[in-house]
Order: C-alpha cells, then structure tokens, then sequence
C-alpha cells in the first residue's frame, strides 16, 4: 500500500527535537513552550495557528503551563470543526488531557469558542458545566 510510505498531512518531520528548534529559532518572539507545543500538536501546519496569534494579539498569551494559546480554540472551530467545548478541550488542544485546567483557564478557552461558534449566555453555561462534570473527579466537590 502506498499509504505505508506516505506522512499524514502536516506531519512530515523527520526529527522532532530539530523540527522544535528550527521553529522556535524562526520565530523568537514567541514563547519557546509555544513554539514546542504548536510543533506537537499541528506538525508543519503550526505556521496556521501562529497566523490566528498574530492577527488577534489577545489569542498569542499561553494559557497554561504547557504554552498552549487561545488562537488553537479558534482554529479548532474553524478548521477542526469543533463545536462544542469538551471536544476543544479535550480532543482539539491538550488543555484538558490530564485533567481539569481550572476555572480560569477554562473560561478563558469558553469565550473565545462562544464568541467563535455565536454561543449565547445560557449555551455557554452549559458548555461550561459539561466540561466541569465530564472532569470531576468522582467525590471531588467544586465550587
């Protein structure tokens, strides 16, 4: 099969940690956990991410330890076709892979993806609580 011999798209690197270090040289503005994160996750296609930060400045700022920026929430929606917050969170970025990213954080990801999707203020609460049962630990108690 031809297949077997083919990349998936945007995922054409040969060597990782060269890859991460070309990129993050590239662009010495940002953040180098960015540039890691943006490397991992999209692969030659991180450019696409770093276009959204670059048009929108308030999407640029990490969110969390890992270097992960709001432009992913919008890319997501608009190129992933995520439409719900759960699925951001947990399949479209990492900011959930190991578990709730907090409040803040998480309002944060919530108003970009309403602004995105034209969620309306019970939409996004909901959205919100989804996201907050689906992590809850079991007996965990939230405010």
């Amino acid at each position: 099969s031809i297949s077997a011999r083919q990349y998936l798209t945007h995922s054409g690197v040969r060597e990782m940690d060269l890859f991460e270090k070309e990129i993050a040289a590239a662009h010495p503005t940002v953040a180098r956990k960015t540039m890691v994160c943006l490397g991992r996750y999209y692969g030659t296609a991180y450019h696409e991410i770093l276009a959204l930060a670059e048009a929108e400045p308030r999407l640029a700022k990490p969110i969390n330890a890992d270097g992960e920026i709001l432009a992913q929430v919008v890319h997501a929606v608009r190129s992933e076709m995520a439409q719900t917050l759960l699925d951001i969170v947990l399949r479209r970025t990492g900011t959930a892979t190991l578990g709730h990213p907090g409040s803040a954080i998480l309002a944060q990801i919530a108003e970009v993806a309403a602004a995105e999707l034209h969620w309306d203020d019970l939409r996004l609460k909901k959205e919100v609580e989804t996201v907050d049962t689906h992590l809850r630990v079991p007996g965990e108690k939230r405010n």
